[in-house]
């Protein structure tokens, strides 16, 4: 009869908030089929259908990132996808630094992919990002104004690299380094902790001429000692012909900010170098605190620079901690080389 072909109808929108719990297990196709019953089952299930597929490209389109992911994505929300697809997306990733050979300069290698496994972690990416962008007074990457986004881990430098990254207070010449690092690491007992090199290369010019971008910290134990950053860029690739430009060595100069993900959901570390200095402003920033300091004011907090060398060095150096860097804008103190890519050039003139 009339009325008992329209008991499905009147039980759908009953069903409530259930329609999403079975939306999240089916295909977007099977919810597409559910929908051709009748007129008001369609209605009722379309928006359902839509949301469904719409979480299921977003997942995707992230899955398809250079990170790590295990976290399963289509039980997020949708909201949370998008905002990490929109500020995960223009991150590009920088690799391992090391040393081509004996007498051949330094060359990128192993790529580190982030590491997504809990809700936790995909919060934290994308507060970093949110946090590098807020530091160079930035709050979205836009067409007119777009930053060069770089994800790393940041790691204290192994043995293999550079002897060792802690610098004993007491010893008579500064390449005489410890070898072992202590479980427990007081302020005292280093004197500066340098992160592992990290690079990224375009190769997309002319064979000869491939440029790379190379990037260091240098933290301090005495939290009235400066933070330093140390960023290159080489044309010209390991080849003996290669030509350096570097912010210490007074040939480029860059706004930088770096924001690292403390263990344990402690908050971020946030790095910045402003245009034509020379010394990092420091900011320990907690996750419940969405503190507008990174806008562009000066902040020193010695306190974090010493957390966030305690965390690194409690670490092993094969693990390290997330960070984002954004460079918003550089400036060629030298002649520039001929030839670099779209990336570096929309920079550049953002300090004209």
């Amino acid at each position: 009869t009339h009325s008992q072909s329209r008991a499905p109808c009147l039980l759908l929108p009953a069903l409530g908030d259930a329609l999403w719990a079975v939306a999240s297990v089916a295909s977007p196709r099977s919810l597409q089929a559910l929908g051709q019953v009748s007129c008001p089952v369609h209605g009722l299930l379309s928006p359902v259908a839509q949301e469904t597929a719409r979480v299921a490209e977003l997942a995707r389109a992230l899955n398809l990132l250079p990170i790590n992911i295990s976290l399963p994505l289509r039980s997020l929300d949708r909201v949370v996808l998008e905002e990490a697809q929109r500020f995960l997306q223009p991150v590009r990733p920088l690799r391992w630094r090391e040393k081509a050979g004996e007498l051949a300069g330094w060359v990128p290698t192993e790529e580190e992919a982030w590491q997504i496994k809990t809700p936790v972690d995909l919060a934290q990416l994308i507060r970093a990002v949110k946090l590098a962008l807020r530091g160079c007074g930035l709050s979205l990457p836009r067409a007119t104004r777009e930053p060069l986004l770089l994800g790393t881990t940041l790691r204290r430098t192994s043995s293999a690299n550079a002897g060792s990254d802690l610098q004993h207070v007491g010893t008579n010449t500064d390449t005489e380094l410890q070898e072992v690092v202590p479980q427990e690491v007081t302020p005292t007992s280093f004197r500066q902790l340098v992160t592992a090199p990290v690079a990224i290369e375009w190769a997309s010019g002319p064979a000869a001429d491939p440029l790379q971008l190379g990037l260091q910290v240098m933290l301090p134990a005495n939290p009235d000692e400066p933070v330093t950053m140390s960023m290159d860029l080489t044309s010209g690739g390991w080849s003996e012909w290669a030509e350096t430009w570097s912010l210490a060595g007074g040939s480029l100069q860059a706004h930088i900010c770096i924001a690292v993900a403390l263990p344990e959901n402690q908050g971020h570390v946030i790095l910045l170098q402003k245009m034509g200095t020379h010394l990092c402003d420091v900011e320990l920033v907690a996750d419940s605190n969405d503190t507008q300091a990174t806008s562009g004011r000066a902040v020193v907090d010695s306190h974090g620079a010493v957390v966030l060398a305690k965390a690194l060095a409690e670490l092993p150096p094969a693990i390290g901690l997330p960070a984002v860097v954004c460079v918003a804008s550089l400036r060629w103190l030298q002649e520039a080389p001929p030839w670099r890519p779209r990336e570096i050039r929309i920079i550049e003139t953002m300090c004209r």
